[in-house]
């Protein structure tokens, strides 16, 4: 600890009667009004890191809980799984809003169907397998033995006749 010697000095222009000041109490009375200055903006730096450490926990709680529900099985997986493995085939467009209701009717489980896409990128035109196919509508869902399913609404075909014509079990609601 260094130690404080009380000195006096005559500050020149600051005191017209060229009295003395005591330069001791002039320095604890700064190094006080540092540690107030400080001291305070210290508890602000510290309370800004609890805040953003409590804020870090819960974004990371929330990425936590969506990765979880992330990795749960879908409601429509089994039929969707089954759909797949009976050879049937779900052609359909990005831009088609029939083909978004189709998929979104199976929910999560739509990444399981087996749906071929037959828009180019640009939308202009119409891809090579789904031209091969002689695919003139969308959504157009063709079953193993070439058969294809009509569009039942504006939301495609229902979960029950797809599960009917594909002999998987029909979903309980």
């Amino acid at each position: 600890m260094v130690e404080q010697l009380p000195f006096k000095e005559t500050v020149a222009g600051s005191n017209p009667a060229g009295r003395t000041k005591n330069k001791t109490s002039d320095t604890s009375l700064l190094a006080k009004n540092v540690r107030t200055r400080y001291g305070s903006s210290m508890k602000k730096k510290q309370t800004i890191w609890i805040w953003v450490l409590v804020l870090i926990v819960i974004v990371g709680g929330l990425i936590g809980l969506l990765v979880h529900e992330g990795k749960k099985p879908g409601k429509y997986d089994q039929l969707a799984q089954c759909i797949t493995d009976s050879g049937a085939k779900f052609y359909g467009t990005f831009w088609c809003p029939h083909c978004q209701a189709q998929k979104a009717m199976f929910g999560k489980s739509a990444k399981k169907l087996p749906y071929i896409e037959c828009s180019t990128k640009d939308a202009k035109g119409q891809t090579q397998i789904c031209i091969d196919n002689n695919i003139q509508s969308y959504p157009t869902w063709e079953l193993a033995d070439g058969t294809r399913l009509q569009v039942e609404s504006t939301a495609g075909v229902s979960l029950k006749t797809l599960a009917e014509k594909t002999n998987c079990p029909v979903p309980t609601e």
